[in-house]
């Protein structure tokens, strides 16, 4: 029963009794039992109320624990953040002591290779000293010639500039007569068969720089022979359908028309080799072989002896030694200079 019930049930009873002892109204026949009911539920109420303490402290308790755990959690949270703060400034030292350790590894470095640069300097210079003691005037005449070399040098790669320039010029004008084969009308048949394959490799030929002594003829035509090998099985079924459409006397105008500078014109016949004409690409390798010898290979050496020789004299000016030794260097290669 509800506690409100219970004292409503008390306040009745307690009505009744006070009309009994006034003599007011009907008298109880045993009021006894009316207090009997009235302390039961007095009873009642109080173990309800111990109840409800209990309860009460009870929950009070959960409260108290709840709190205790917030301001523990709550605790734990801010030495979370602490913690986390520290990782975080220990995280940014350990970045910049890396960044540190990263410049000083290459100021060290730097360092060392300064070092490394200052020890090969001193190292050459001391040898240049020391050889330069030993040999005073090999040494001076040695510098004078290296600078007038290179002086001489720059101008002469100046005239091969130019002098490539005008060979390009000529490329260009042998690849112009192709164009016109392919936008005039065909008088030669021959000439229409084999249109196709010398328009497929002029583009390669266009690429390929003119022969003028840079290298060995050898590996000059082999490369280029490589070069348009794609084509030759078109040009062996032209040959074969039909004699002399792409014989060794076309290949050989076609590497001919690659030659420049000091290799043209190319004669008709070789003066090195018996006079043999020059019809194919066998002949066109032995003249360019002999051409070769003669203007690359036997007027180098030839500088190069009466270069070693050269030496300035007392009687000497720059401008003297100068005269006397620009024909040599622009006969000497590259390399050898």
């Amino acid at each position: 029963m509800a506690t409100a019930d219970l004292i409503g049930n008390i306040n009745r009873g307690l009505d009744r009794i006070e009309n009994h002892i006034r003599g007011a109204g009907t008298l109880l026949p045993n009021p006894i039992n009316i207090l009997d009911g009235i302390r039961g539920s007095l009873n009642t109420i109080r173990v309800t109320l111990q109840n409800a303490t209990t309860e009460r402290d009870h929950y009070q308790n959960i409260l108290n624990k709840t709190n205790e755990r917030e301001q523990v959690l709550i605790q734990q949270l801010r030495n979370m953040r602490n913690e986390n703060l520290r990782f975080q400034r220990l995280l940014d030292e350990s970045r910049a002591q890396a960044e540190r350790t990263v410049r000083e590894r290459d100021n060290a470095q730097e360092e060392r290779d300064l070092a490394m640069l200052a020890y090969n300097n001193e190292r050459q210079e001391s040898r240049r000293w020391m050889f330069s003691y030993r040999d005073k005037d090999r040494r001076v005449q040695g510098l004078l010639r290296k600078k007038f070399a290179k002086q001489l040098l720059y101008q002469r790669d100046t005239n091969r500039l130019q002098q490539n320039t005008r060979e390009l010029q000529t490329n260009a004008q042998n690849q112009g007569q192709i164009l016109a084969l392919q936008n005039n009308p065909l008088g030669n048949m021959a000439d229409a068969r084999r249109l196709p394959v010398l328009t497929m490799i002029a583009p390669v030929l266009a690429k390929t720089k003119p022969y003028i002594g840079q290298e060995p003829p050898d590996d000059y035509l082999d490369r280029l022979i490589q070069s348009i090998s794609f084509a030759q099985g078109h040009m062996t079924v032209l040959e074969n359908a039909n004699a002399g459409d792409f014989d060794d006397v076309v290949k050989c105008d076609i590497f001919k028309a690659q030659m420049g500078g000091k290799y043209l014109p190319v004669p008709a016949q070789d003066p090195y080799n018996g006079n043999a004409n020059i019809n194919s690409p066998a002949t066109l390798r032995a003249w360019m072989r002999s051409h070769y010898q003669r203007e690359t290979v036997g007027s180098q050496q030839s500088a190069l002896q009466r270069l070693t020789q050269e030496k300035f004299l007392p009687t000497d000016s720059p401008d003297t030694y100068e005269k006397r030794i620009r024909p040599l260097l622009l006969s000497v290669a590259d390399n050898d200079a």
